[in-house]
C-alpha cells in the first residue's frame, strides 16, 4: 500500500464501531479512496464473519472491500475474496 502512490505519508487504520462491536482489521486510503480489508484465515467465510466490513461500507460509502481468506477466491458484488498467499504475492 505504501508504494502504490509513491508517497511516504499514506495512512493505515483500524476501525471499530464503538457501540456495535463490529470491526475492520485494516483500512487504507490508496488514491484518495477508502479500502477496508478484513483478514479471515479460515476455510469458509460466512455472512457473520463480514458484519463489520458491511457496516463500514455503509457508514463510509466505500465502493468495494477486500477480504483475505485462507483459500477462497471470488468476486461477489462489491467484495473481493482472495487467498492470503495471493495477497502476499501482490504486496
Amino acid at each position: 500500500m505504501f508504494n502504490l502512490e509513491g508517497l511516504k505519508n499514506n495512512k493505515l487504520f483500524y476501525w471499530r464501531d464503538g457501540g456495535q462491536g463490529a470491526e475492520v482489521d485494516i483500512v487504507i486510503t490508496p488514491f484518495s479512496a477508502v479500502l477496508p480489508i478484513e483478514v479471515k484465515y479460515q476455510e469458509t467465510i460466512g455472512n457473520s464473519d463480514i458484519i463489520g466490513i458491511k457496516r463500514f461500507k455503509t457508514k463510509f460509502d466505500s465502493n468495494f472491500a477486500l477480504i483475505i481468506s485462507k483459500d477462497e477466491l471470488s468476486i461477489q458484488a462489491s467484495f473481493i475474496k482472495i487467498p492470503a498467499w495471493v495477497y502476499l504475492i501482490m504486496c
